[in-house]
């Protein structure tokens, strides 16, 4: 089985962290692999809107068939925190995690393909 290791690296809000993280999500959404490991030994903080779309596209990942392994051993503390409030570490297999009265709880909608065409930014 093919693997891909994706180490998520510290994510700001700014132009080039946008980038980073646009380019990380397609590699994810794009991988042939059949499993995607996903280590966050270069982070060391990270925004809510970089957990919300690494965790869009692990779930696309998923819903294609690749099973995702999320290694919260390599998170730092403060970031393993962040992802537990966002409630990330729960749902990719985690243990539950507290929840902060000034975070936003990731959520998981289920759209049908046709849906999204409905879409309009």
């Amino acid at each position: 089985m093919q693997t891909l290791y994706l180490d998520v690296p510290t994510l700001y809000s700014n132009h080039p962290a946008f980038r980073t993280l646009a380019a990380l999500c397609r590699q994810i959404m794009e991988t042939p692999a059949a499993e995607i490991v996903v280590k966050f030994h270069q982070c060391i903080f990270l925004k809510a809107n970089a957990v919300a779309c690494i965790s869009a596209a692990l779930e696309y990942a998923r819903h294609h068939g690749k099973t995702i392994v999320v290694d919260f051993s390599s998170m730092a503390e403060p970031v393993y925190r962040a992802c537990c409030n966002y409630k990330f570490v729960h749902h990719f297999g985690g243990p539950f995690g507290g929840h902060s009265v000034n975070t936003i709880e990731l959520r998981q909608f289920q759209l049908a393909d046709k849906d999204l065409k409905e879409i309009r930014v």
